[in-house]
């Protein structure tokens, strides 16, 4: 299943250089080159990218040179799923991955927006969504399309991308009716990436840090915890399935 993304029709940075945008969203070039790689591997082996080292082969590749400058957008909208047509309204939601802006003398910081959400890992499955099985959850990290691509014709390249950074599942207490995610890593050590079709966004998944016996704990380097700065500074969290009835709905 798909989900249809709403963007603005201009973008928020248009046509800029690659490796400007990697210093701006602090991605790391290589990572997002990757990433790319084995995104246009799928593309082109459709059904034939499975199997062991296939994804080793494609990161041996280039990556297409119409990836050099890219549009970014900074947010899109989405409609919720519906289990119930007759009796759940249709709602819809904000999804970002701003950057932020310094404080100046008439304006208050601005921090980063870069939300957590659920993605279908096999769009293309005509199967009933049962719960979480085939949704992950990732963090947005820039929301993008190549500035020069076709959008037309018998092939035509995806109209909007993501570039992700995944979550594990880690688990479910069932004292508390929620499942847990930790980050994933790579052998590299670094977080794992993808990039994806941004119709493969379900939903907004709220996280809450997984408190142990001291709330200090949650972070090993000691920072002090705020709305800002916990999915980048925490390890492991909650799926807060109590947050909305789509959230409820979703993940049971």
């Amino acid at each position: 299943m798909t989900y249809e993304p709403k963007l603005a029709q201009r973008p928020s940075i248009a046509s800029q250089e690659i490796m400007k945008l990697m210093k701006l969203f602090s991605i790391s070039p290589t990572q997002f080159q990757e990433a790319v790689k084995i995104f246009e591997a799928k593309r082109s082996l459709g059904s034939q990218a499975s199997g062991r080292g296939w994804d080793w082969v494609a990161v041996e590749t280039g990556i297409p040179s119409y990836y050099k400058t890219l549009d970014v957008w900074k947010m899109f909208r989405i409609t919720l799923p519906v289990l119930n047509s007759l009796h759940d309204p249709i709602e819809t939601r904000i999804i970002r991955a701003a950057l932020g802006k310094k404080a100046t003398v008439t304006q208050k910081e601005i921090p980063d927006v870069f939300d957590i959400v659920l993605v279908d890992t096999n769009p293309t499955s005509s199967s009933q969504q049962m719960g979480l099985q085939g949704l992950r959850v990732a963090q947005l990290r820039m929301i993008f399309r190549p500035a020069h691509i076709n959008l037309k014709g018998p092939h035509p390249h995806p109209k909007h991308l993501a570039y992700v950074e995944w979550f594990d599942y880690d688990g479910y207490n069932s004292d508390i009716s929620m499942y847990a995610v930790q980050k994933s890593y790579g052998h590299s050590g670094h977080q794992t990436t993808d990039i994806i079709e941004l119709d493969q966004v379900v939903q907004p998944c709220p996280l809450s840090p997984c408190f142990g016996e001291k709330a200090s704990n949650l972070d090993p380097i000691g920072n002090v915890l705020c709305g800002t700065n916990t999915i980048e500074c925490v390890e492991r969290f909650w799926i807060n399935s109590f947050h909305t009835k789509a959230t409820f709905q979703t993940v049971f």
